[in-house]
């Protein structure tokens, strides 16, 4: 009888994943086995410019890289005390599942139905929605009710499209390649991304903005194992990471990498802290867009 609970359990897990491969049963470390240890075992991504990505030397960056770091330091003394697993984005949460890391710290953005394989912790940071475009003369969302708005192929944000602009012409693209072709050809007024992917964008097209007003909010978490084993194990980070808003120091981190303050100002560059070439171009944009998932 365990057996066949454990087959279904792994089948329905695998369903709400999608069809990235099998579910093996593991079992991740709880507080103990990690404090003995010695170090947490995190799983990020590294071409999601400025949330994490490699800079010129090879090395990890970016405002989740920083906040692994300092999460070790709270609760190793030591903030070299993470060892990272990177991974690609439909692959973030199996890496949970499997017992490759203690946590994921990707990106991942907490919905109802991932709260059933895994928990997640409150929320470190809103990724948003957002409009960008290439004409000085529109700032605003109200100008867009009748201009035509590029929108990925089964994106998340058409939705929030069709709500906002229920008048409005929505212009599906393969590919955000393919939504600069267009909005540099007037075919379209905007584009809908996230706004962390509009930060690597300008970065590139330094002439486009990006709209200061929001068309919705979605949380990104960290992702923990479920199971009362792990509790403890939990209650300690979400406790640092409530004791890290309290001091200021996620606002700190959040506005050093341009993902709060002025929208249209890009996250500071100095030194190595660049990233690699074509990570963050349009073509490496599509790339992690389609593995996304949010």
């Amino acid at each position: 009888m365990m057996g066949k609970t454990l087959l279904v359990t792994s089948v329905a897990i695998a369903g709400l994943l999608g069809a990235h491969g099998a579910i093996e049963a593991a079992w991740a470390a709880d507080w103990a086995t990690i404090q003995k240890r010695g170090y947490l075992t995190v799983a990020v991504t590294e071409d999601a410019y400025p949330i994490a990505f490699r800079d010129q030397t090879g090395q990890l960056q970016g405002f989740e890289i920083d906040l692994a770091h300092q999460l070790a330091q709270e609760l190793f003394g030591k903030s070299e005390a993470v060892r990272f697993q990177v991974v690609r984005h439909h692959d973030r949460l199996q890496a949970v599942l499997d017992d490759r890391v203690d946590l994921a710290i990707a990106q991942v953005t907490a919905t109802t139905s991932r709260r059933r394989v895994v928990d997640f912790s409150p929320p470190y940071y809103y990724n948003r929605t957002v409009l960008l475009t290439n004409q000085p003369q529109l700032s605003r969302l109200n100008q867009f009710t009748s201009r035509p708005i590029g929108v990925l192929q089964q994106s998340s944000a058409i939705a929030l499209l069709q709500a906002q602009f229920p008048q409005g012409t929505l212009v599906e693209l393969p590919s955000y390649q393919a939504g600069q072709g267009k909005l540099a050809s007037g075919e379209i007024a905007a584009l809908a991304l996230d706004f962390t992917t509009a930060l690597a964008w300008v970065r590139q097209y330094p002439s486009d903005r990006i709209l200061p007003e929001a068309l919705g909010r979605y949380p990104l978490g960290i992702v923990f194992p479920r199971g009362l084993q792990f509790a403890e194990f939990r209650n300690r980070v979400n406790q640092t990471l409530q004791r890290l808003k309290q001091q200021g120091w996620l606002d700190d981190r959040l506005r050093y990498w341009g993902l709060e303050e002025s929208v249209n100002s890009p996250p500071p560059i100095s030194g190595n802290n660049a990233p690699a070439s074509g990570k963050s171009s349009v073509r490496a944009l599509d790339r992690s867009d389609r593995e996304m998932g949010k």
